[in-house]
């Protein structure tokens, strides 16, 4: 069985792909997040950020970077001002991560994408005033969180009410940044026959709440799902409605080392964009599990700015 699998990923590695997409985005796991999640564990994110990192041919590429909504809201005004100063000087564009949705004592508790009111604004005032230009808000799941989830403090709103919460945040968000674009992440390939078009009520509940279409849709894509089928209707939905597509390439958590989670990623997006009729207009290259430990430096196969380096390698 082991034979056959290694076979396999070798004849996959060997396709030549068409076209890459418009964007690439890097999304790593800043360092407050990462020792929030794994004690201990080292950093060199901020590294990144200095005029002579390693990362120049990575850079190049890259032209969105993506900040988490906890590093956003905890990280020191000196490491924000340095990441924008340093990514202005890189010319790429600066996109936030935002667990927006307004969470209670019960409804939302402790649910991913649900933060207390009027964080939104409090966000947007703090990065105003470090000097920030956000160019993309991308929001963490609120369709699956605030309308399918149904577990401990599950809220279960509408489609409707769902678009009616976030829309409160990304107006008080846009009162500092008027003219940033607003993206959702949602799981793909969940074992739902109706998500596809849950997701395309939900982008025109949406654009009905807040007079704006999402810019871009970013799938999180759940690899041992039906995948296939649930992106090749998605992209079709999305593009007959103005929206991008971007799918997320990631590592398993499982991973023991940056080699095996990027070896996994690549094998991901080889797998994707060997179909011309899959290909993204966004490919995120975005990590949130311990692995892989280091950003840099670009040479050095198991890094994040190496696998951006993988990424464009195969378009050529």
């Amino acid at each position: 069985m082991r034979t056959r699998l290694l076979t396999s990923i070798v004849a996959l590695l060997a396709i030549a792909l068409p076209g890459q997409a418009q964007q690439v985005w890097l999304v790593g796991l800043d360092p407050i997040s990462r020792q929030a999640k794994y004690p201990g564990s080292p950093s060199d994110y901020m590294d990144l950020f200095q005029p002579d990192a390693s990362w120049n041919n990575a850079a190049a590429a890259v032209q969105v970077f993506e900040l988490g909504p906890k590093f956003v809201m905890e990280a020191s005004d000196g490491m924000l001002a340095q990441i924008f100063a340093d990514l202005k000087r890189r010319r790429i564009a600066v996109a936030i991560g935002a667990s927006w949705l307004p969470g209670g004592d019960t409804c939302g508790k402790g649910v991913e994408g649900f933060t207390h009111p009027g964080t939104a604004k409090s966000v947007a005032d703090r990065l105003h005033r470090l000097g920030g230009d956000v160019r993309y808000v991308v929001m963490d799941e609120p369709l699956y969180f605030g309308h399918k989830y149904d577990k401990q403090h599950a809220c279960r709103w509408s489609i409707p009410e769902v678009a009616q919460n976030v829309a409160i945040a990304i107006a008080a968000f846009r009162q500092m940044f008027p003219s940033t674009e607003v993206c959702d992440a949602e799981p793909i390939a969940i074992s739902d026959p109706g998500w596809v078009e849950e997701i395309a009520q939900w982008t025109q509940a949406y654009k009905t709440a807040t007079a704006h279409t999402l810019a871009c849709f970013h799938a999180d894509v759940q690899w041992s799902g039906p995948w296939r089928t649930q992106l090749s209707a998605l992209r079709a939905r999305l593009h007959a409605s103005g929206i991008q597509l971007g799918i997320i390439y990631n590592g398993d958590g499982s991973a023991q080392s940056g080699v095996e989670w990027t070896r996994q990623s690549e094998a991901r997006f080889r797998m994707v964009e060997s179909n011309p009729a899959l290909i993204p207009d966004q490919a995120l290259l975005q990590s949130w599990t311990r692995q892989p430990e280091r950003m840099l430096p670009e040479t050095l196969p198991g890094t994040m700015t190496h696998l951006v380096l993988q990424y464009l390698e195969i378009h050529r």
